[in-house]
């Protein structure tokens, strides 16, 4: 899970929600701050005697995953969240602590905190393409692409006799199970929001 780093969010009426707005996971109850949710739907309705309230269909907006609803009191308010538009950056190398990026066209670089991607940092090879989120110009998350290709490094041989899948380990070190006509040396396809294996490449 990305770990995304969000300042100076402002604070709106949750009546002016729309689809495509983003809101800090930490307007949600049970979501963690860090998080950017996409609103996908608002419903408006009113609970008896109780006033209104503003039913929001959302999403994960980094991974697309996990949509859920909440409801909020139509005098409530959350925060926010504006971003630039996304730009295009290659990986360079990982330091001791620092992700090195460099814009591909204006070959300006820059040194992000490796704690901005957490776990996520493992998918990163030398030379991926990626995209950068900012606000305000200051970057707050790194974006994967959707699938990447991976060469299988270790593999071991395969008994027909008892499993359909076996554990192999890939370039960047990372272990996964995989059908078992996979071999070393092999181009696989893997889904970097949860780590399964996508197919060959």
């Amino acid at each position: 899970m990305l770990r995304v780093l969000i300042r100076n969010m402002a604070k709106v009426p949750v009546l002016s929600l729309k689809p495509g707005s983003l809101v800090s996971g930490s307007s949600v109850p049970g979501q963690k701050p860090d998080r950017i949710l996409k609103v996908e739907e608002c419903v408006t309705g009113k609970a008896g005697a109780g006033g209104g309230y503003v039913q929001v269909k959302m999403r994960d907006f980094l991974s697309g995953q996990s949509s859920f609803t909440n409801r909020w009191n139509t005098t409530e308010k959350v925060e926010e969240v504006e971003l630039d538009k996304p730009q295009p950056y290659t990986f360079l190398y990982k330091g001791s602590e620092q992700l090195h990026l460099m814009h591909p066209e204006t070959f300006e670089q820059i040194e992000l905190s490796s704690d901005i991607m957490g776990d996520d940092a493992r998918w990163l090879l030398d030379g991926m393409e990626v995209k950068v989120l900012s606000r305000d110009g200051e970057p707050i998350a790194i974006i994967l692409p959707e699938k990447m290709a991976y060469t299988v490094t270790e593999a071991p041989p395969h008994n027909n006799k008892t499993n359909k899948t076996k554990m192999v380990v890939i370039e960047n070190g990372v272990t996964l199970r995989v059908p078992h006509f996979v071999e070393a040396g092999d181009r696989i396809t893997v889904n970097t929001a949860d780590g399964e294996y996508d197919g060959k490449a």
